[in-house]
């Protein structure tokens, strides 16, 4: 939008942005913004839990960094100062025809420590609590600022550095953001799985001492979650046939359930909303916790960030997987196949071929070791 002009708070928001915020909350808002802008998710496909996470909007000149485990907001960065209007409070500080100065920077947000020099991208980062503003030094003048004590309010030609941008985040250390509340107070709560001899299993919600029972009815699951997002009848693709069988959809909650025809929950799916995945952002992070599933003490606890190869390596070379493939089958699907694995009666893992785990369904017949 033209009129956009985005507020500045430091430690909590840029704009409509605020630290803390999901993945699916930044992303809905850039999308719904008009005209639309081109975006980029980049993540490691090697670890995609190991590394943040950044949404890059080029045709803004903002990244936004979220945290590896949480997904949540962690930092933003504008690496483009120019490209949307900016406002401190009531006065614009960044825009087409704004080129804030080091000195007005200092005016404006007030006194502070002295910066940081990074001698090698000649690049003064003037700092306060929830934001740092970087600043270019000209190489002759590098010597000038390399010690923490001299500001750059006015560089020895009589210049002061215009800003080249600057980063919302939460702390004091734009280099170790501390990690953000959620907006959300249950989101990403914890939800211990339970499964007794001889008892269906139990999800536990930790915080909001919410449960779910396998084998609970619907009435019981809207008493404990509320009622679904949505609900989705499964069919028989062969025959186009209704099978009895339906899905209750909590995606704010990373969970599926499918209910029989005698309308008690068979199986919960719980998502790791994990990148690289053809249903990425279709959920938020269910944060799972699988205890006692061998009777091995050192058998790891299954959780989102457990690799399917530290899960091999605990079951030795004896055990045997043979996973069956799951494929939407359109080529052109920019996704790779996943693998579906059953780990234990009752408990299977769909697993991308970088060995992250998607997703893991339990059904009744599962129990703890």
């Amino acid at each position: 939008m033209a009129d956009e002009v985005w507020e500045i708070a430091p430690g909590k928001k840029l704009g409509p942005f605020s630290l803390g915020a999901t993945v699916a909350d930044v992303l809905f808002l850039l999308k719904k913004r008009t005209p639309c802008r081109a975006i980029e998710i980049v993540y490691c496909e090697d670890a995609p839990f190991e590394m943040a996470m950044v949404v890059d909007s080029p045709d803004d000149g903002v990244k936004f960094t979220f945290d590896a485990i949480t997904q949540l907001l962690l930092a933003i960065e504008v690496y483009a100062v120019n490209l949307v209007a900016m406002r401190y409070h009531s006065e614009v500080v960044f825009g087409k025809d704004r080129s804030p100065t080091f000195l007005s920077i200092y005016q404006l947000f007030g006194p502070t420590y002295p910066g940081t020099f990074d001698a090698t991208s000649s690049v003064y980062a003037l700092g306060y609590p929830g934001a740092s503003f970087l600043f270019p030094i000209p190489s002759q003048y590098k010597a000038l600022y390399a010690t923490k004590e001299t500001l750059p309010m006015e560089l020895p030609n009589g210049a002061t550095p215009a800003a080249i941008g600057f980063s919302i985040f939460c702390g004091s250390d734009s280099s170790a953001p501390e990690p953000p509340l959620p907006l959300k107070p249950l989101y990403f709560e914890e939800v211990v799985v339970r499964a007794a001899v001889n008892e269906p299993p139990v999800l536990l919600f930790t915080k909001s001492k919410r449960t779910v029972r396998l084998g609970a009815t619907p009435q019981d699951v809207a008493s404990e979650l509320g009622p679904p997002f949505s609900t989705y009848y499964k069919t028989v693709l062969e025959h186009a046939t209704v099978t009895g069988e339906y899905f209750q959809n909590y995606p704010d909650l990373g969970l599926d359930l499918l209910f029989t025809p005698e309308h008690t929950v068979a199986k919960a799916i719980l998502r790791t909303n994990v990148p690289g995945h053809s249903e990425f952002n279709a959920y938020a992070k269910c944060n799972f916790r699988l205890e006692q599933l061998s009777t091995d003490p050192a058998f790891p606890t299954l959780t989102p960030q457990t690799s399917w190869p530290t899960i091999q390596a605990a079951m030795g070379t004896d055990a045997v997987f043979r996973p069956t493939v799951h494929d939407n089958g359109s080529a052109a699907d920019p996704f790779g196949a996943s693998f579906l694995y059953t780990l234990f009666p009752g408990c299977v893992l769909e697993v991308l071929q970088n060995g992250a785990i998607a997703s893991v369904t339990l059904a009744t017949s599962f129990r703890q070791r």
